[in-house]
């Protein structure tokens, strides 16, 4: 075999090797064209399922707001303690009875 039958033999499979690579790799891209659809996909999904948590979670915001607030209107305000019998709680202790007795009256006044 001459010399220039060799060095095209040699370049004859280095080119062969060089397109089934060539040729992989746009399998590889294809493949990966082809999951970055189904993953663009599933984003656009995903972005719709949380724009409807989003305002789920602004609406029950709200509703915990206006229950708070109907509560609020609801509950009387505890009994105020004067200047003095804060002082004599102070000074003598009061016992979890007393505290009790203060806030829900037995008599209901």
């Amino acid at each position: 075999m001459s010399k220039q039958t060799e060095t095209e033999n040699g370049l004859g499979e280095q080119l062969a090797r060089v397109t089934a690579e060539r040729e992989a790799l746009r399998c590889q891209v294809t493949t990966l064209q082809a999951e970055l659809e189904v993953a663009r996909k599933a984003i656009g999904e995903l972005e719709g399922v949380n724009a409807a948590k989003e305002q789920q979670i602004a609406r029950l915001e709200a509703k915990r707001a206006a229950y708070a607030e109907w509560l609020t209107a609801l509950v009387p305000p505890p009994p105020p303690f004067t200047a003095e019998e804060l002082e004599d709680m102070r000074q003598n202790g009061i016992t979890f009875d007393q505290i009790l007795a203060e806030i829900d009256p037995p008599d209901g006044r």
